[in-house]
């Protein structure tokens, strides 16, 4: 849709009592949409940008932006092409002071290996205030070579509470709490199985 078209839908909820508090623009590539997030996010008391960090970030302080990343450069870029991780690197560097700014990285059977590396690498950095970490999930019907055993997401969810307390704190941007929910135990029965 056209942003007025989104505009319209948007103000015909409103007009309905408007039962949405937060948004999560997602894509493809939202920041290819800017001038719809710009009309759309006003709507809404949260937002969440979920970029691949290649299209710089707009000076927008009530948004909070997720940025993906698939680990440090090597892993990053063998997976999204020679090049992006130093987009990201340079966006990241290029954006105003004060925006909300997260990394989201989605451990998998590739890229595991570098979680603490990657978390060393952004820990210093001022204007990213934590990297988010989670679990590929598997999709029926679809081969999980990515997959992490459960067995061993145990280890790695012990790992990072232990990284968390000795050495991140928030800067692990997933509590405690979360952390101990992705374990197998407390999964959905059908994800369990």
């Amino acid at each position: 849709l056209k942003p007025e078209e989104w505009l319209n839908k948007l103000e015909e909820l409103k007009q309905e009592g408007f039962p949405f508090r937060s948004a999560t623009w997602v894509g493809g590539e939202p920041l290819l949409r800017k001038d719809l997030i710009e009309i759309g996010r006003k709507y809404f008391m949260f937002n969440i940008v979920v970029t691949n960090g290649t299209h710089g970030l707009p000076n927008w302080p009530d948004v909070m932006f997720h940025i993906s990343v698939d680990g440090t450069q090597e892993y990053h870029d063998d997976i999204r092409g020679k090049g992006v991780y130093q987009k990201i690197q340079k966006t990241v560097a290029e954006a105003p002071e004060g925006l909300d700014i997260s990394l989201a990285c989605c451990l998998n059977l590739r890229n595991l290996s570098c979680m603490e590396d990657l978390l060393e690498e952004w820990f210093p950095n001022p204007k990213v205030k934590n990297i988010l970490l989670d679990f590929y999930t598997p999709v029926k019907g679809v081969k999980h070579e990515l997959f992490i055993p459960f067995e061993k997401q145990e280890k790695i969810i012990d790992r990072i509470i232990q990284l968390k307390r000795e050495r991140y704190g928030e800067f692990i941007g997933v509590s405690e709490r979360v952390l101990n929910l992705m374990r197998k135990k407390e999964r959905h029965k059908a994800l369990g199985d």
